[in-house]
């Protein structure tokens, strides 16, 4: 079991790789490089947003995202 992690029983599935969905929302979510503020207009009605992106979408939390169409302006927060 030494330098291996079990998982339901499942032996050789390795939980802490990038092909666990988990650990993608995990890894997408904290990375210093992937934080955006993100600028939107709805109804003349200006918001500003704390989002990372996951795939091509500015999400606010895991299972909410911005629709492209009322994105006004996209910033980098951590810009090195």
């Amino acid at each position: 079991m030494k330098g291996k992690y079990y998982w339901n029983g499942y032996p050789e599935m390795n939980i802490l790789t990038l092909k666990n969905d988990q650990c993608r929302i995990f890894k997408s979510r904290y990375d210093q490089n992937n934080q955006f503020r993100v600028y939107t207009s709805v109804n003349n009605n200006e918001e500003i947003h704390e989002c990372f992106k996951m795939g091509e979408k500015y999400n606010t939390v895991i299972n909410r995202w911005i629709s492209p169409e009322y994105i006004t302006k996209v910033e980098k927060v951590n810009e090195q």
